[in-house]
């Protein structure tokens, strides 16, 4: 997929000049995005990389999937423990060689 990335509006933040507005082609997509704040090297929290909450859809509790599947798993190695192994037959090679 080709992308393209236009960038424009440029002020100087700390010496550096960054784009405040940035335009963005993605395949038939296009994207504007406006920035509206900008830090160089600031402190940042954890919540910043959070999933967004919208007010109409609630996205799973990843941490409570996590927990579930390693719940399972532990079940599912409790279970091999205590159920006998079966030995599978090996077939044998039916494929001619030549010598």
């Amino acid at each position: 997929m080709e992308e393209e990335i236009l960038c424009d509006d440029y002020r100087a933040l700390e010496g550096v000049k960054l784009p405040d507005k940035i335009e963005l082609h993605r395949g038939d997509a296009k994207y504007n995005i406006t920035v509206t704040r900008a830090i160089i090297n600031g402190t940042i929290g954890e919540r910043v990389f959070d999933f967004p909450i919208k007010s109409q859809v609630k996205l799973p509790d990843v941490k409570a999937l996590f927990k579930e599947i390693d719940d399972n798993q532990k079940v599912i190695d409790k279970i091999k423990e205590t159920t006998p192994a079966r030995k599978q037959k090996k077939k044998p090679n039916t494929m001619a060689t030549e010598e």
